[in-house]
Parts: C-alpha cells; structure tokens; sequence
C-alpha cells in the first residue's frame, strides 16, 4: 500500500508538471519549459524505478498522464511549425528587401525603402 501511495505521488507530481508545461506552452514562456521538462524528466525516473502495483487509482492517474503529455506534445509540434513558418517568412522578407537596393551616382549603396540621407541629396 505504501508502495502504491509512492506512485501515486509521482503520477500527481508529472500531472502537476505537465499542466505547469501546458501553460507555459499556451503563454509563450519559453524560458520555463526547459527547466520544467528536467524536472518531468526525473519524476517519470523515479517511477520507474519503482517496481510494479496493480493499483487502480494509479491506472487512471497514469492514463491522465499520457493524455496531457499528447496534447503537450501536440501543442510543441504546433509550436514548431509557426517558428517555421515565421522564419520562412522572415527569410522571404530579407529575401524581397534586398531587391530594393540600388547604387547611387557615386556607386553607394543605396537601400530604396529607407529614407535618404542629406548626403544623397543632389543640390
């Protein structure tokens, strides 16, 4: 019994994480999922460790677990494609701007989109 109160604290604590998880998901804090995966890391080491229950409360607790590490690893897949799909777009965008350089009378290099300097200016 104390065995299976073990893991049950350990399947609470991953459950804990991965909504701690989700949440920084959801919000963008990117700096806090490292630190919260290492930690989810350890918890699910630690049940392993333990050795085998046929609690049933335990069963429904891991299968809560699985579930909110798939939407997590959904939402992260999701999260991927739109930094891809961003730094695509960034690319094209840096790709399209240099079409608008040019060289000036005096073989400067000019950028059109930006505004000219008193220097460029013929009197």
């Amino acid at each position: 019994m104390i065995g299976a109160f073990r893991h049950r604290s350990l399947a609470r604590q991953a459950l804990s994480l991965l909504k701690r998880e989700r949440e920084a998901l959801l919000s963008g804090d990117v700096s806090a999922i490292a630190p919260i995966s290492r930690k989810l890391s350890q918890v699910a080491d630690n049940l392993l460790a333990l050795p085998p229950t046929e609690d049933r409360t335990l069963g429904a607790l891991l299968v809560e677990v699985r579930d909110a590490a798939e939407r997590n690893r959904a939402l992260v897949a999701s999260s991927q494609k739109g930094f891809q799909a961003a730094l695509r777009l960034y690319e094209e965008m840096t790709a399209v701007k240099k079409q608008f350089e040019t060289y000036t009378g005096r073989g400067d290099k000019r950028d059109i989109l930006s505004p000219r300097s008193t220097n460029d200016r013929r009197t």
